[in-house]
């Protein structure tokens, strides 16, 4: 091992990537076949997010140690890193046919499974990491996680419990404990286990969103929508577009059955204003939860550029489409309720864009929200043909503005499916 490679790899022990990369170059200088030193190149790029380049460090050490389980299991953590899931549990795989008694290696795969939302094949991988260290931090974490993946929220708490009494100073395991905490509504439990953590480790991103989520919790309303979020977290993408699907149509048969039957008018359409407040309170919360964080002297600081753009612009849409109802309300002036109309339909798939950190998805969303404005301004087009405001069209723009007819109305539920669709898949980076 050379002297280069030695001092690599007591920087990335102190997380000094960048400073490792320079010592692993010098030592690719002298042995540019080196295994070890590519896996390790591999794994410093990847925390520095050069996604493609660790990919290529990846497979060059592979193809020197095809034998290697440490350097399969290293570069299946490369590619988890990278979010190629199904390269990730090929690589870790392998590594545990090579060395069924890697813990490590047992560990990773149950992160890849945890990811896709399988609990339990990943708690099989974490019993098997287990049975080889009981010790293993990380595969009890992963425990914890399926355990509450898996509705079983007191046997996350006692999985974090034993995993402080490894290693109190874990700033994972308090990050764990505290989302255990707020799933049980446990809210000063959880904000001061996701304060230690940050104290721990200040770039801990789980914990900031966690401590965030805390103070949000506390108001009643975001407390009750947290737990449908929460919940709805565990769920696969499939399972989590059944349900946004399920609702649409269940309150559209509730809405029919209301103007079936008038005298049950008074009963069932109540459910379809709750539900309509249902839905706008998920699509719109967390932002103006943000929103109020603005004002709180240290959420404030923990708030990323992202969460305050989002917080100022679709709090500000949210804020102009409620002045214009209650305007609506007071004056009864139905240009106030057309002009709330424009502007919140359009601005649902734009919140909804403020989702997706990886910069495909957000193009996307971006994408929908010009065809939604584009399809409202034919919908409004053909309102205004109707009431002769305007005079009608010719043949091909006329069938352009039936299309938007039929398609504005339901791009509310095409863009939430749209969103589950996008959220389910696995962006891979790089």
């Amino acid at each position: 091992m050379t002297a280069h490679l030695q001092r690599a790899q007591l920087l990335i022990e102190q997380n000094r990537y960048a400073d490792a990369e320079r010592e692993l170059g010098q030592s690719l200088a002298h042995s540019p076949d080196d295994a070890w030193t590519h896996a390790l190149m591999a794994l410093c790029l990847s925390r520095r997010d050069a996604h493609r380049e660790a990919s290529e460090h990846g497979r060059q050490a592979i193809a020197a140690a095809p034998d290697s389980a440490p350097i399969r299991h290293l570069i299946g953590r490369v590619e988890l890193g990278r979010n190629d899931l199904d390269a990730a549990e090929r690589v870790l795989t392998e590594a545990i046919q090579l060395d069924p008694d890697n813990d490590d290696a047992f560990s990773a795969r149950a992160a890849v499974h945890a990811q896709r939302k399988h609990w339990r094949r990943s708690l099989e991988d974490v019993d098997r990491a287990l049975a080889i260290d009981p010790e293993n931090l990380e595969a009890i974490n992963l425990r914890s996680l399926a355990n509450r993946g898996l509705g079983r929220s007191g046997a996350g708490l006692d999985d974090m419990r034993a995993a402080l009494e490894v290693d109190p100073n874990d700033a994972s395991s308090h990050a764990n404990l505290g989302w255990s905490h707020l799933e049980r509504n446990q809210l000063n439990e959880a904000e001061r286990h996701f304060r230690e953590a940050l104290r721990l480790d200040p770039s801990l991103e789980w914990a900031r969103v966690g401590v965030l989520e805390t103070i949000k919790a506390k108001f009643p309303v975001y407390r009750w929508v947290l737990a449908y979020f929460l919940w709805m977290a565990k769920l696969t993408g499939r399972a989590q577009m059944a349900i946004i699907v399920g609702l649409f149509f269940v309150n559209r048969a509730v809405r029919g059955a209301a103007e079936a039957y008038p005298e049950w008018a008074p009963v069932l359409m109540p459910v379809t204003y709750l539900y309509a407040a249902f839905c706008v309170m998920t699509w719109f919360i967390q932002p103006l939860g943000n929103a109020t964080l603005l004002a709180h002297p240290f959420a404030r600081m923990a708030l990323n550029r992202r969460e305050k753009t989002e917080a100022l612009v679709v709090g500000g849409l949210f804020t102009l489409v409620v002045g214009l109802i209650i305007a609506n309300a007071v004056t009864g002036s139905f240009a106030f309720l057309l002009l709330a109309v424009a502007i919140g339909i359009p601005a649902l798939p734009l919140a909804m864009s403020f989702k997706f950190q990886h910069p495909k998805p957000w193009r996307i969303m971006l994408a929908v929200t010009g065809l939604v404005l584009l399809a409202e301004v034919g919908f409004m087009a053909s309102f205004a043909i109707e009431t002769g405001l305007i005079p009608p069209v010719g043949p091909p723009i006329e069938g352009l503005l039936r299309l938007s007819v039929m398609v504005f109305p339901l791009s509310p539920l095409g863009v939430l499916v749209l969103t589950n669709v996008l959220a389910a898949k696995n962006w891979r980076n790089g």
